[in-house]
């Protein structure tokens, strides 16, 4: 497959705008989603600059391969930035890997501007089942303002 070198050539030699690149990160772990991708996506996400950071991690976070989610979670507990914070856990709303979903439950018990990012990450994507389940017990273990809000679209989507 000739796509992959040529994703990688891009990434390396770089593009004035950073979206290109997150595009390229996208698509690499799209196309090849192998830990070698996993690890190049990975190396922009820990160095550069900042807008570059924040693409790489968002493809990371947002990719179906469960080591690129693994690798997005493991650097989101050193991340200080709560802007790059929040785009890792939005991201990964879009991701289907088991990972990304066992994070956004898991972020439900977090502090308040955390559980609320997940919670709007995790809403698009519930359907009536143990996810949808599993949502309202961590929020019910809360009992803030976040249960109101779920009850709420519960009530409203799902009648």
């Amino acid at each position: 497959m000739l796509v992959a070198p040529l994703l990688r050539l891009k990434i390396r030699l770089g593009d004035a705008d950073s979206r290109v690149i997150g595009i390229c990160f996208d698509s690499l772990l799209a196309v090849k989603p192998d830990n070698d991708s996993v690890a190049l996506v990975r190396s922009y996400s820990e160095g550069g600059s900042e807008p570059l950071r924040a693409e790489a991690l968002g493809a990371l976070a947002r990719s179906n391969h469960d080591a690129a989610a693994a690798a997005a979670v493991s650097m989101y507990q050193d991340l200080n930035d709560d802007q790059l914070r929040r785009i890792v856990v939005t991201a990964m709303g879009a991701s289907h890997s088991v990972t990304a979903q066992a994070f956004l439950l898991e972020r439900l018990s977090a502090p308040l501007h955390e559980a609320e990012w997940a919670l709007e990450a995790l809403l698009p994507k519930l359907q009536a089942g143990p996810d949808l389940d599993r949502v309202e017990l961590a929020l019910r273990e809360r009992d803030d303002v976040l249960l109101a809000r779920f009850m709420a679209w519960r009530s409203g989507v799902h009648r």
